[in-house]
């Protein structure tokens, strides 16, 4: 009886309808940039052999490899500096992680009045009887509109959030970086009330993070460029000989891709959770203000 992986959660939430469907409008916008002479159909509809399964698992394996290293580079990981984590990687003991980590303060500003007035007018009538003559009364009708006008206490706060994006080699993140990404958001938030306390909307010191996923696997399946003119590559290979190789999918290699692209999967979630968390001041609580054009927007990384 085979023992369930701890990476097999991506396999249960995996809806085979959805993923057909989204291969067959794949195959439809294909086919519009393809010659009509070609004709891309599933791989379960082409007739193969066994070993034909090796090589599709290889081929998109290695596909994804690409896709990885093209997030990288429009992260910012130039080629010099790719060879370079390429060269740390094939060390056993060299440890390549991608990693992202920030830091949200709140400060205070100024405590403000203002005078806040009311949407809604009251009309007032007032009648006034003037004389035309001993025996003759003339009355005048006005109107008159009142607004109500609230003198109102702001605390004014600076809310900052930083945000960075690095790879570092071995223990220790403060050593061995390269940098890739690196942002700084404020915005003025407003709560109602006078100050009575040192209480702030958010935590005065907040630490975002670190989330962490090691790349070691992923630059250890790419070969260096030949030639200044040449790309890496990408050489996942499943070794079919291996005594544990039972099949495309239960052998040791592709279980270490797919532990290595749930890592990935994992760690995209819990940057994405603290991006909408670091766009969300103001937002979550209506006692907090904060003005629209000083929104965070953190999501922009790769602008």
């Amino acid at each position: 009886m085979r023992t369930p992986s701890r990476y097999s959660s991506p396999t249960d939430r995996f809806n085979e309808h959805q993923f057909r469907h989204s291969v067959k409008q794949a195959l439809v916008e294909v086919r519009k940039i393809l010659s009509t002479a070609r004709h891309p159909v599933r791989a379960s509809e082409v007739d193969h052999q066994y070993t034909d399964k090796y090589a599709l698992a290889e081929f998109l394996t290695n596909v994804a490899i690409a896709s990885e290293l093209n997030v990288l580079d429009r992260l910012g990981l130039d080629a010099d500096q790719l060879a370079t984590l390429q060269d740390l990687a094939a060390k056993d003991d060299e440890e390549v992680t991608l990693r992202l980590e920030g830091t949200r303060n709140c400060t205070f500003v100024e405590e403000r009045k203002t005078t806040v007035e009311s949407p809604h007018e009251h009309t007032v009538e007032v009648e006034e009887n003037t004389k035309k003559s001993f025996l003759e009364q003339m009355t005048k009708t006005t109107s008159v509109k009142h607004k109500v006008a609230t003198n109102v206490i702001e605390n004014v706060w600076s809310v900052e959030n930083t945000c960075d994006v690095f790879i570092y080699s071995g223990s220790d993140p403060t050593k061995n970086r390269v940098e890739l990404q690196s942002r700084t958001g404020s915005s003025e938030v407003i709560t109602p009330g006078r100050r009575t306390n040192k209480a702030t909307p958010y935590p005065a010191e907040n630490r975002i993070g670190p989330f962490e996923v090691s790349l070691s696997w992923l630059l250890r399946n790419v070969s260096a460029p030949t030639t200044a003119a040449g790309g890496d590559k990408a050489t996942f290979k499943i070794d079919r000989d291996a005594d544990k190789c039972k099949t495309p999918r239960r052998n040791e290699d592709s279980e270490t891709a797919l532990e290595f692209f749930c890592d990935v999967d994992d760690w995209c979630k819990n940057v994405v959770l603290a991006l909408d968390d670091m766009e969300s001041v103001g937002n979550r609580d209506p006692s907090i203000g904060s003005k629209p054009e000083s929104k965070l927007s953190l999501r922009s990384i790769t602008s």
